[in-house]
């Protein structure tokens, strides 16, 4: 199989503690995702950051709902991570499902997840690469 098209199914995926671990259950028996939940590695209540730590060091995106991700993914300090930001009223169980499965059925790459943040609503997605970071020597602005 070439790269590209087993990059589009590999998702490897954590939610966090704002979702159910059912959904986790959903995309790994539907989807066929590689998807853990947070209290299936005992992060409920842990620091965001701790969770995005768990995430890079595992190559997996973030699901949420938390805006604070999207925060974290611009700070220009914070190394490029994968957050997935769901913005939907109707936060029922069914409703994330449906919305997730048509999003891993689209065309996306989950390489791309892995260094992206990505902003779900009931009827589209955005996806936006993260920041050019540029070091630049010491002394210099």
């Amino acid at each position: 199989m070439e790269k590209s098209a087993r990059s589009r199914r590999n998702g490897r995926l954590i939610l966090d503690a704002n979702l159910s671990p059912k959904t986790a259950a959903f995309l790994r028996s539907e989807l066929g995702l590689d998807a853990t939940h947070v209290a299936d590695i005992g992060f409920v209540g842990r620091p965001d950051v701790d969770i995005i730590s768990f995430a890079r060091a595992h190559t997996r995106a973030v699901i949420t709902f938390d805006l604070d991700f999207g925060d974290l993914f611009f700070r220009p300090e914070q190394e490029p991570f994968g957050a997935i930001i769901l913005r939907v009223s109707d936060q029922l169980r069914r409703n994330i499902e449906d919305i997730l499965r048509r999003f891993f059925g689209s065309d996306v790459d989950h390489d791309e997840l892995m260094r992206s943040l990505v902003v779900l609503d009931h009827k589209r997605f955005r996806i936006v690469p993260a920041p050019v970071r540029r070091i630049l020597p010491e002394g210099t602005e």
